[in-house]
């Protein structure tokens, strides 16, 4: 590989790939039938890169299909250039140090990674009347605010919507049904409120759920057992309330569940300390719990819990 932004042609640069496309005549939209190499993916992850994302990374190289510039010291904003690549379906810029908001990128941008930099305001919440192709959405660990919008419906095809450490504010809106492929969903370390809509235990795709340290609170209710492939449930660190549901003990792939610091009350349901691994079901089945934790220790616990693997 060639220096980055050396004098050989681009296509032999390090971290830049390439690809023959035959030649469209502009005048009359006709193939040619000569070709080029265009580039097609830029690949400066962990690199040292300083300064910020040169305006013509959009206006330039209108065949761009992958950026990765995660790990690197870049600054500044996100071009708006950057939007109007058609072809553009995966961005990593995470782990840098980005200012300013989050663009709204084409409808066929499927992978984008923001985490771990210093982005601001509400993320855009997408045009009305478009279903986008976003499969993973990372926006974690930036200062971020504001509400999650009805218009996540736009969003059907997410599979993985992380913002945990931002500033998020607000209830869930009931909308999150609409996310009939979601599977991983974390929402932690913000400040949401409200309590838990039953749309979304409509989500039956959903693995892992982390909901910790925020200020939701009512009851956890019995909908819940629809979450049949659910391994994780974290909502510890909120002001949740009630007993806890012996309906978290139909749910036989869980794995991991966090209820401590929050308001349950009551005994630690029998079902649910049958899912541990070391505990056969009536009907044989056996349980992949590891770990369960509670509000079950002190002089006078919020729950009595004979199973959890650590009270607090």
């Amino acid at each position: 590989d060639e220096p980055f932004l050396s004098s050989r042609h681009e296509c032999r640069w390090h971290g830049v790939s390439c690809e023959s496309r035959l030649i469209i005549d502009s005048s009359t939209g006709k193939v040619t039938g000569a070709s080029e190499e265009v580039v097609v993916a830029i690949d400066l992850s962990g690199m040292g890169l300083t300064g910020t994302i040169p305006h013509e990374i959009g206006s330039g190289i209108i065949t761009l299909e992958d950026l990765s510039l995660y790990d690197n010291d870049i600054v500044g904003p996100i071009p708006p250039s950057m939007t109007t690549l058609k072809d553009l379906y995966f961005v990593d810029i995470g782990k840098n140090w980005l200012t300013g908001s989050v663009p709204v990128f084409g409808e066929y941008l499927t992978y984008l990674y923001l985490n771990g930099n210093r982005l601001t305001g509400n993320p855009n919440r997408g045009k009305n009347g478009i279903n986008y192709d976003l499969k993973h959405l990372w926006l974690h660990q930036n200062s971020l605010s504001g509400t999650l919008s009805d218009r996540i419906s736009n969003f059907g095809n997410l599979e993985q919507l992380i913002l945990y450490e931002n500033n998020f504010s607000g209830s869930i809106p009931t909308t999150i049904s609409s996310l009939t492929k979601l599977s991983y969903l974390d929402l932690s370390d913000n400040a949401f409120t409200g309590t838990l809509p039953d749309s979304l235990y409509e989500i039956t795709t959903l693995v892992n759920l982390y909901l910790s340290k925020n200020q939701f609170s009512g009851p956890i209710v019995a909908p819940i057992r629809r979450l049949v492939n659910l391994e994780f449930l974290w909502v510890d660190s909120n002001q949740f309330s009630g007993s806890v549901r012996p309906a978290i003990g139909d749910l036989l792939n869980l794995k991991s569940i966090l209820l401590q610091d929050n308001q349950f009350g009551g005994e630690m349901p029998d079902p649910i300390c049958g899912l541990f691994a070391d505990a056969a079901a009536s009907d044989g089945a056996q349980g992949q719990l590891t770990r369960l934790e509670a509000d079950c220790g002190g002089v006078l616990p919020k729950v009595n819990c004979t199973c959890c693997t650590q009270c607090w």
